[in-house]
């Protein structure tokens, strides 16, 4: 059983706690590249739809932020995004598209992979995963 307890920055809070499902991935995405809006995937493998999504950063273009928003609008957005670094194209994809949004504080998403699947809750600047 993992019990942990991680910090993160706050970026776009909800009003309520956010908890659900981690899916980790250990390198940086690209969503305009990356995602597939229709079935809620990254890369073909991860399905992100209604789960806590964490990736190190982002990269591409600023087309990225209607890839979120398309993942929203099609119903296959994650319940919240942490990141390990925050970034213009993140950060408004998600206010478009209603997504909380976390920067992970001193640790490093990419040795956090061992974590997806888990079930964690995040609220008041802390996720704590238990699973």
């Amino acid at each position: 059983m993992v019990r942990l307890r991680l910090k993160v920055r706050e970026i776009l809070p909800p009003k309520e706690k956010v908890c659900g499902e981690v899916m980790v991935i250990d390198h940086g995405i690209s969503f305009l590249g990356d995602v597939d809006v229709e079935k809620g995937l990254i890369e073909g493998k991860y399905r992100v739809s209604g789960k806590l999504l964490m990736f190190p950063h982002a990269v591409g273009s600023t087309v990225g932020s209607y890839v979120i928003y398309g993942l929203r609008a099609k119903g296959n957005a994650p319940k919240a995004i942490i990141t390990g670094k925050e970034d213009p194209v993140t950060i408004i994809g998600c206010i478009i598209s209603g997504i909380p949004l976390y920067v992970l504080k001193g640790s490093d998403v990419k040795e956090l992979t061992y974590l997806s699947g888990v079930e964690a809750c995040i609220e008041g600047g802390e996720v704590r995963f238990e699973g």
